[in-house]
């Protein structure tokens, strides 16, 4: 049987091709599922990886050992970047492999993938060694010893990589001069499915392995042509044969050089792949894993000549995408919404660890606005992008929307925060915790104006943090957290903070609990207050008594544009307040008063007032309870009545 891709297969699921009955697919490679292959799908969920708690409670499955649990989660707990790698069960699973490793360790923890990658290494190596010559930690002495088998091992995985094969059968294994003693170290291991009656053919430990040990390969096999990197770091085309004059002379082989066929293996390879290889390799050749890769390089001319070409790589790619940005609209600020690649590429600088490369790598960037919404960030990816951001010359506003950031990923992104003029993390699985980080390093960040936190898992227990925000931040301007958990405890705080603003114009509560306790606490607060523009409170329970004090906050507020009550419970009692204090306000534009259960006693109330301002735009009241001849009516009598 001929392989394939991962997304014919997928098509062929999909269609009821292959396996007719099945009704779900579960795959630990989502990126292959393109746009075309969506609209085949009727429902799709992701597993966004482990909270803090759930690794916490893997750790704990893991070692029943008297105090070993405890002492990994202090560990996680004191090492920021590890516990970020945790987010993904892979990286859980390593620390509780290595655990002996990690809390005997004495170079400090590991930071980046390829650091996890190679602790795990070491783990293995270790335990295949016999026990009196074992040394303690991954030297050059071990890999050397071992380094014909970590070669092979990596051939094969480059090989698999390059034809999308990820089983390899017996006579497969044996081309690759793979040895039962190479398959004795753990890394290839029997696959669980297949025919009965058929040899098990064997699979790397993870599809992630299988990545790292064709980077090992690149960056240690004697017939690795540094120009074909190119391919790799996705700046180099079929046919690109410019790339080879452009390259400097350090990194163009000789005429012998085996680029075509190694070229041709990375250009097959699928993206999402040959991706995580070039992270690994760009690890690999980082100034802290360069000594460890020298002693078991034949020639140390030859590693130099690869990591010029990683660097080179690595900074045009960096170059072209920015290059692609659209110009920006007159008056408006240039808006940058990050490819697939982008994110990879951001990896693989962190992974490289070097600042320099960093901060000349967005020294061109001229960008507003950075979009990376539905770009599967989570806390490692924060790590590399605030690693990267934070050498921005220009704020930028950061637009992380629809992610897995969470509390660890915010931790994260805390170096990033000074150069942010504005962050957005909808829907990204943050809890009280991580905005208190947040707002901690956020008061000192004069850069920072904008916050938008809604549909997240935020409480009153965050209300304090906030409130001391909106307080001590003299140029704050924008604050939105809608579709969160705060109440009308929530919603007092906050008032007590915005008594002693002077700078917001957009504060969203929508989709919370603030009832008329809370709408009554916020009315006080921003009666005399002479900077907002934009009040949302739309579905948070509030009833005529909280419409009462928000009429009381219209009569002397003379800012507010634009207020926002849908989807309460004012019926026309609150209605009839409302109305009353249109009559003297004179700043108010518009007034979304939809779904409220109001009736036509009620709107009778808002024209009188209508007749009287002529500053009011519109009026919405759909959703409420008027009859057909009722809206036909009333909409003859004002046109700024939205019915």
């Amino acid at each position: 049987m001929d392989p394939t891709s991962v997304q014919t297969l997928l098509f062929n699921l999909l269609q009821g091709n292959l396996l007719k009955n099945a009704r779900k697919v579960l795959t630990s490679r989502p990126a292959a599922v393109s746009p075309f292959l969506r609209k085949y799908i009727r429902m799709e969920l992701s597993l966004k990886g482990f909270s803090e708690e759930g690794i916490e409670s893997y750790l704990r499955k893991c070692h029943h050992e008297p105090g070993v649990a405890d002492r990994l989660i202090r560990l996680l707990h004191a090492t920021s970047p590890l516990r970020g790698l945790c987010h993904l069960p892979v990286f859980s699973w390593m620390v509780s492999k290595c655990h002996q490793e990690l809390l005997l360790q004495e170079g400090g923890s590991p930071k980046t993938t390829t650091d996890m990658y190679l602790l795990i290494l070491q783990h293995f190596l270790l335990r295949a060694s016999p026990p009196d010559s074992a040394p303690h930690g991954l030297g050059p002495s071990i890999l050397r010893g071992r380094l014909p088998s970590l070669l092979h091992l990596g051939q094969l995985a480059l090989w698999g990589l390059g034809t999308c094969c990820y089983l390899f059968s017996a006579p497969q294994i044996q081309a690759a001069q793979v040895s039962p003693d190479d398959i004795a170290l753990g890394f290839l291991v029997r696959a669980k499915s297949v025919a009965p009656g058929r040899a098990a053919p064997l699979e790397f430990l993870h599809i992630t392995f299988q990545c790292f040990f064709a980077a090992f390969y690149l960056a240690l096999g004697a017939d690795t042509p540094p120009a074909s990197l190119g391919y790799l770091f996705n700046c180099r085309r079929p046919g690109g044969s410019p790339l080879a004059r452009l390259l400097p002379g350090l990194c163009v082989q000789g005429p012998g050089c085996k680029e075509d066929g190694m070229a041709a293996l990375l250009q097959k390879a699928e993206p999402h792949n040959l991706q995580i290889t070039a992270a690994f390799l760009a690890g690999l050749l980082s100034r802290e894993h360069r000594s460890l890769l020298a002693e078991c390089q034949a020639s140390e001319k030859a590693l130099l000549r690869l990591q010029a070409c990683a660097r080179w790589c690595l900074a045009r790619s960096l170059r072209k995408h920015f290059q692609s940005i659209s110009p920006g609209v007159p008056g408006e600020a240039k808006s940058m919404h990050a490819m697939p690649g982008f994110v990879w590429l951001i990896r693989s600088l962190y992974e490289m660890q070097e600042e320099r490369l960093a901060r000349e790598a967005v020294r061109r960037l001229k960008v507003g606005h950075l979009k990376l919404t539905f770009c599967g960030v989570g806390p490692a990816e924060c790590a590399a992008l605030a690693f990267v951001l934070q050498h921005l010359r220009r704020p930028v506003a950061l637009q992380l929307d629809y992610n897995s950031v969470g509390d660890i990923g915010v931790e994260q992104l805390l170096p990033c925060l000074s150069v942010c003029k504005a962050l957005y993390l909808r829907d990204n699985n943050i809890s009280d915790r991580g905005i208190c980080t947040l707002v901690e390093r956020a008061v000192r960040c004069e850069p920072l104006q904008k916050l938008a936190l809604f549909n997240n898992k935020l409480t009153d227990g965050c209300a304090h943090s906030m409130a001391k925000l909106l307080a001590c931040k003299r140029n704050f301007l924008a604050l939105r957290l809608g579709n969160n958990h705060i109440t009308a405890a929530g919603a007092q705080m906050l008032a007590e903070g915005l008594r002693a603003n002077t700078s917001l114009q957009f504060l969203g509560l929508w989709g919370n609990r603030v009832g008329d306790e809370g709408a009554r606490a916020l009315a006080e607060a921003l009666s005399d207050h002479q900077s907002l523009k934009w009040l949302s409170l739309v579905g948070n329970n509030i009833g005529s008594v909280g419409a009462h004090a928000l009429a009381h906050m219209l009569e002397k507020n003379t800012t507010l544009e634009e207020l926002c009550l849908e989807e309460n419970h004012l019926q026309d009692e609150g209605v009839c307040s409302l109305a009353e204090a249109l009559k003297r306000n004179s700043s108010l534009r518009v007034l979304k008063l939809s779904n409220n259960c109001v009736t036509y006693l009620g709107a009778e109330a808002l024209l009188q007032a209508l007749a009287r301002n002529d500053t009011i735009l519109e009026v919405w009241l759909r959703g409420n309870t008027f009859s057909g001849e009722e809206i036909e009516t009333l909409s003859h009598r004002d046109g700024r009545l939205l019915l």
